[in-house]
């Protein structure tokens, strides 16, 4: 799918930052605000009196179900988050048992530097805009290629080789894991339903405090506020290797540091 397809809640979440928030606040406020007005603006005010005296339990299944949609949301986000953290720890673990082997065998010491060569593409090349993953897979590659040789070394013993393999083949795992993550797009569906709902939930707020301007005006500021602090953490959340809110690549750079001390 081409930029050019990507619908604008896509767009909006691509890279999440202040802008994000900022066009959050901006939408949700400018709903209250419109809301307000037409509860007492003076073109709809005769038109609002019809409707005053509407019993709140009545309009609060916009407010539960955004309340339900929300914590989907966010569980489903949270988790995306959590997928990313163990895939980056797991790159951590394979190469830091790969280098402690070859340490080890002086047979695979090359092993070493073919391994911090593949964690520095990935923090270089891959963890920041713009990314490129094919250096990172020839990298990958190379560390491969030099496992599978392994075997044909005498001084090599023979448990090691399949270890080795297992360790690549979990850094690949972890690699798949980060880059379909890092190329995947927000879910649009569960964010309309919420940023509609979000909607409603004021609507149902400003109809059930259409007796009076001030309170009408207050109940509608703190609910706009709750729903834009709510979205905003979860949108800030949404793009775990973009934004704000990013996986730290600290494991993978304590890797190398390591290596060095070495």
């Amino acid at each position: 799918m081409d930029d050019a397809s990507h619908s604008l809640i896509v767009l909006w979440l691509r890279d999440p930052g202040w802008t994000t928030l900022l066009i959050l606040g901006a939408g949700y406020t400018a709903v209250a605000l419109i809301l307000h007005w037409l509860s007492f603006g003076r073109p709809f005010a005769r038109l609002a009196d019809g409707y005053r005296g509407v019993v709140p339990p009545y309009l609060t299944s916009p407010a539960m179900v955004f309340a339900l949609m929300t914590a989907f949301l966010s569980n489903a986000v949270v988790g995306m988050n959590r997928d990313a953290e163990r895939a980056v720890q797991q790159e951590r673990d394979g190469a830091t048992a790969i280098i402690q082997f070859a340490d080890i065998v002086p047979a695979a010491h090359d092993l070493h530097r073919l391994t911090e060569i593949y964690i520095r593409t990935v923090l270089d090349r891959e963890w920041y805009h713009p990314r490129d993953f094919a250096p990172g897979d020839a990298a990958l590659r190379a560390l491969t290629e030099a496992v599978l040789a392994l075997p044909t070394r005498a001084a090599v013993p023979p448990m090691v080789p399949a270890q080795l393999l297992r360790e690549v083949r979990e850094i690949g795992s972890a690699r798949s894991i980060r880059r379909g993550i890092v190329e995947s797009h927000a879910d649009e569906i569960p964010w309309l339903s919420v940023l509609l709902l979000g909607v409603l939930t004021q609507v149902g707020i400003a109809v059930v405090q259409l007796d009076k301007r001030k309170p009408q005006a207050l109940a509608l500021a703190v609910t706009t506020a709750s729903i834009i602090v709510v979205l905003g953490l979860i949108a800030l959340m949404e793009r775990p290797f973009d934004g704000m809110h990013v996986v730290s690549s600290a494991p993978l750079q304590r890797v190398l540091l390591a290596g060095e001390g070495r």
